[in-house]
């Protein structure tokens, strides 16, 4: 897919406390090699050094926005602040201390249009601190709500999703699992 006919996707990050993590997942959406991006990260009030890391990455590329709260708002509503602040016509989602494969977006927006999907999720490796791979999490290749009632997939981190539907149902604040 060339970059004149690629929809706009925002990539929706809420912060907290990462200064250890968040570059490298910042520098995992800038090495997509989907580049029709943007990347719109939401501090939540963090007491370390994470929203200075968040400014020095936007005032290297437009493509950054920062967004933080007046006060610490709890990761559903950081993440739906960003959601709303959202141009793009996709949504996916990455949290602070989670990194992406380069082509990930690449795939997920392809596989999503040539099958006309509203949303899409994939397979996950979990690493430690040292990006040694712990297990790999794998979800089927579609699912259901019955299936969904049983077992979530969706792991936040791994979602592509229409940004009109997300805007319009965004993440429930009163649950502790509000990304399920």
């Amino acid at each position: 897919m060339d970059d004149k006919n690629a929809p706009l996707i925002s990539v929706v990050m809420p912060v907290y406390n990462a200064e250890r993590f968040v570059a490298q997942a910042i520098e995992s959406v800038l090495a997509q090699t989907y580049r029709n991006l943007e990347l719109i990260l939401v501090d939540d009030c963090s007491t370390d050094h994470s929203l200075s890391i968040l400014q020095y990455y936007a005032q290297k590329d437009t493509r950054i926005h920062v967004l933080a709260n007046e006060q610490n708002s709890g990761v559903a509503n950081t993440r739906n602040t960003g959601i709303q602040a959202a141009n793009g016509t996709y949504i996916a989602l990455l949290d602070s201390d989670d990194c992406w494969h380069e082509t990930k977006l690449e795939k997920q927006i392809s596989r999503m249009m040539s099958m006309n999907a509203d949303i899409s999720y994939c397979s996950v490796d979990m690493v430690d601190e040292n990006n040694r791979k712990i297990k790999t999490f794998a979800v089927p290749e579609k699912t259901d709500y019955e299936e969904m009632l049983v077992r979530c997939y969706f792991i936040c981190s791994t979602v592509v999703i229409e940004a009109a539907l997300l805007k319009a149902h965004p993440f429930r604040t009163e649950y502790y699992h509000e990304d399920y």
